[in-house]
């Protein structure tokens, strides 16, 4: 879903645009896209949002991506509670708690709905409150520079990650804060070879993240960058950088300046 600028909010109210698309791996498969996204506002302009990657070796894993987005963003949205890391760890014990609902009554292990979570809340003001489990990304854009917000985590072995599902997962859980932002992208892991250099050290994709970001602020329409957003997905150009399912969330500041 997308979310327009509030009515009447004037200069620096958010907007909000994502999209999903199955991986190539996927499609040849029949398989559906295990990403998720989910945005929504708060009434003190804020929004909030959450994509997930439901892992590829859990076979609820898509459900668990889908229950995670929406529930962490429902939370944030209708928490009364300051938006900063207690909110966002809060967030996250809720939907973890769903998940173990969820798999007592399908009667399957929990571990059957493993997902990922990149939460981000942007407030009114420009302030950016990041949550973070496993891999994925956030990049930002303020004061005309263009940084790497969150970065992917790796897990113990090549190729893992962590997931809410996994007993540390409060350990592996990442909060990190941003002031001064007016446009961000929040990802999963098949869009990170294009929006991140990977070797260390992790940064955004100066080429990319900054094209992107800018561009979101100047389109202004969400339903327009849903559609931008689909194509650049679907593109051979992405396609190239992974086979993966593919989730990107762009949000921007209404008439922001650099």
């Amino acid at each position: 879903m997308t979310i327009d600028a509030a009515a009447g909010a004037g200069g620096g109210a958010w907007f909000a645009a994502g999209a999903s698309i199955a991986g190539a791996s996927h499609a040849r498969d029949g398989a559906a896209c295990d990403d998720a996204w989910s945005v929504a506002r708060r009434l003190d302009g804020a929004l909030v949002a959450c994509v997930c990657d439901g892992a590829g070796s859990a076979p609820l894993g898509g459900l668990g991506a889908r229950m995670v987005a929406d529930a962490v963003a429902s939370h944030l949205a209708s928490s009364a509670a300051p938006l900063g890391p207690e909110a966002i760890v809060a967030a996250h014990a809720e939907a973890r708690d769903l998940l173990v609902r969820a798999a007592l009554a399908r009667e399957v292990d929990l571990e059957d709905l493993a997902c990922t979570s990149v939460a981000v809340v942007a407030s009114a003001g420009g302030r950016v409150v990041v949550g973070h489990v496993g891999d994925g990304g956030v990049v930002v854009r303020g004061g005309g520079e263009v940084r790497l917000a969150s970065a992917p985590a790796r897990g113990d072995e090549p190729g893992e990650t962590w997931f809410l599902t996994s007993p540390r997962w409060r350990e592996h859980l990442r909060v990190a804060v941003v002031d001064r932002v007016d446009a961000f992208a929040a990802f999963t892991d098949g869009c990170e070879r294009a929006a991140l250099e990977l070797d260390p050290p992790v940064r955004a994709h100066q080429p990319f993240a900054r094209s992107l970001l800018e561009y979101a602020i100047e389109v202004g329409d969400p339903p327009r960058l849903e559609a931008e957003l689909r194509g650049l997905l679907e593109s051979p150009a992405m396609a190239a950088t992974s086979d993966d399912d593919k989730t990107l969330v762009l949000a921007a500041r209404a008439a922001a300046s650099g």
